[in-house]
């Protein structure tokens, strides 16, 4: 039985998205894998992930893959990471795209847990 979310998200990968929504499904399992603090909640324009209510993963919608943006200090702006200024979301500073499940390589999946790891410290 499908939840409110799997619509919502069956919703937003309809059309030119659809070729995403198994990257998308990778990216979301890995996070949610993290731990069972870790939630997340569909937007209009983007997917949040968060832990306590801290927001420390968005999703966005883009013609050049899914723009996952991560909040991070420092910034990571070495490849595949690129500035999240564009993002306009506060404490997201760095980014990367995901096309393909296989884009989730293990130097993103290590600043993933870093930035949860950060989110945790910052919830307590």
């Amino acid at each position: 039985m499908l939840d409110a979310n799997d619509e919502q998200i069956d919703r937003k990968f309809r059309g030119k998205y659809a070729p995403l929504k198994p990257a998308y499904e990778t990216l979301r399992d890995y996070l949610l894998g993290l731990g069972e603090d870790v939630s997340y909640y569909i937007k209009t324009i983007y997917i949040g992930f968060e832990i306590n209510s801290q927001v420390f993963v968005v999703v966005y919608f883009t013609d050049k893959g899914l723009e996952v943006g991560i909040r991070i200090d420092p910034p990571v702006l070495k490849e595949p990471f690129h500035d999240a200024k564009n993002l306009r979301w506060p404490g997201i500073t760095s980014a990367f795209y995901l096309r393909d499940p296989e884009d989730l390589t293990a130097p993103i999946r290590k600043h993933l847990r870093h930035t949860l790891e950060i989110a945790r410290a910052e919830a307590t």
